[in-house]
């Protein structure tokens, strides 16, 4: 198939989804949170739609649907909360670092004593007994959903496309090469070759926003590609902004209770994310440590996964005065940990260089949470005018954001955050399905015209 050519007049009969990362992670950060509700969500819209909806993933060579399970499959949030925090070290960064050591040494260990032939013949076997056998091809579009850069899916796509597929690719952010800065290497590269390989490749993208979608059409203009593809090749749809597990978590840890206790004059500011560079901690504790020489009860917490790139910063907050009195910090709450922050905590600060979306914007707007935020394109794309906004580059602007809201008791006049609405992860899904549908020349409505009339 000529890399050249737009999508084929066939008609789109299924519209497969490629889920193998998300399926098999213990993560929950922002695309393991649209992977999981998407393809939750997919095959119930399936008739709605006219098309056939299956997530996918890839067990050895081959694609097979598996049961669409709502949570991770590996134990890491008993590991991360039972057994890590008693490992010997000074804080989190020792206890992270001789973590990873120990599991490598494992890895080396279980190497030595299986044979790694037999195992993965015997793990592919296991699920394949469990999901039925698919091979993309004419009348499918095989869809990127989850994460393409970090893993060998381009020889399956190339296969796909072969056997006369249409290739979709969702974007959730081109940072590794619009902002290298906040990378390392290992993550820079591999994205910029993955990209590379993903507009030749690509018959249409869908991203998570508007702002992605346009600096994807940018970027790839710029690429000067012996083929240039027409503009409805490029679109976007808005995500949903529920927490998904809260069902399947329902305690909340004392020590979250005592860093957002129920008392209001108590309420703490909170920051959501990963920590790593480009989500701007730095910042945001420079703020900080001038905030509390005047307020020393305002409270900071702190929530995300460790990153790369930080550190220096982990060690600087374990080691701060105010640490476990003012300040606070967790990387491993549960969905519904985090729903009980945002229901207790005085304001989200969301200081981020730059994101795809910002997830963590929605979601407090929609506890009804003020939210104070970066004052970048995307921020002022989801948050609109339900967010106060404020220059990321220095402190002072966020200090005396933070000053006058603990002196007055009240926040800059904004639209209210409780009238602040975005479609949930079924509306959300069924969009980014029309958005597949749209590029590959299909009306999803359509289809249901022809089912009545039969």
């Amino acid at each position: 198939m000529s890399n050249s050519a737009a999508p084929g007049p066939t008609r789109i009969r299924r519209i497969l989804l490629e889920c193998t990362d998300t399926y098999f992670s213990h993560w929950t950060t922002g695309i393991q949170r649209v992977v999981r509700n998407v393809a939750a969500q997919s095959t119930r819209l399936s008739q709605e739609l006219g098309v056939e909806i299956k997530p996918i993933v890839r067990i050895g060579e081959r694609y097979l649907t598996l049961p669409w399970r709502p949570y991770a499959c590996r134990p890491e949030s008993w590991w991360t909360r039972h057994v890590a925090p008693y490992w010997p070290g000074r804080d989190t960064w020792d206890r992270y670092l001789l973590t990873r050591l120990l599991r490598r040494v494992g890895v080396r260990v279980r190497k030595l004593l299986y044979p790694r032939t037999l195992v993965r013949y015997l793990v592919h076997l296991r699920w394949s007994l469990r999901g039925e056998t698919v091979v993309p091809g004419e009348g499918d579009t095989f869809v990127l959903l989850d994460a393409w850069w970090n893993r060998s899916v381009w020889p399956a796509v190339a296969q796909a496309r072969h056997r006369g597929a249409t290739i979709g690719v969702v974007m959730y952010d081109l940072l590794p090469v619009t902002n290298p800065e906040f990378f390392k290497a290992n993550v820079k590269e591999p994205f910029a070759a993955s990209l590379q390989i993903a507009l030749e490749q690509g018959d249409y993208f869908v991203a998570i926003s508007r702002a992605v979608r346009d600096a994807l059409r940018t970027y790839a203009a710029d690429q000067r590609l012996p083929h240039r593809r027409r503009e409805t090749a490029f679109r976007y749809f808005r995500l949903g902004s529920s927490l998904d597990m809260i069902h399947l978590q329902g305690t909340v840890r004392e020590v979250v209770r005592r860093a957002c206790p129920p008392d209001a004059a108590e309420a703490p500011y909170l920051t959501v994310g990963t920590i790593e560079p480009r989500k701007n901690h730095v910042l945001l504790l420079d703020a900080f440590d001038q905030i509390w020489s005047r307020y020393p009860l305002a409270r900071l917490c702190i929530v995300g996964r460790v990153g790369w790139m930080c550190e220096e910063l982990v060690r600087r907050v374990e080691r701060h005065p105010q640490y476990n009195h003012a300040l606070f910090m967790f990387h491993d709450l549960t969905d519904a940990e985090l729903a009980y922050c945002y229901q207790h905590a005085k304001a989200l600060i969301f200081p981020s260089h730059a994101e795809g979306f910002g997830l963590p914007v929605v979601e407090a707007l929609q506890y009804g949470l003020p939210v104070l935020a970066s004052d970048i394109p995307i921020h002022r794309e989801v948050g609109q005018d339900f967010c106060t906004y404020f220059d990321h580059r220095a402190p002072d602007a966020l200090v005396q954001l933070v000053t006058d809201i603990e002196a007055t008791g009240m926040f800059p006049p904004v639209h209210r955050a409780d009238e602040f609405a975005l479609p949930d992860w079924e509306a959300s899904t069924r969009e980014f399905l029309q958005q597949c549908l749209a590029a590959c020349g299909q009306d999803a409505a359509r289809p249901q015209v022809t089912q009545r009339a039969a």
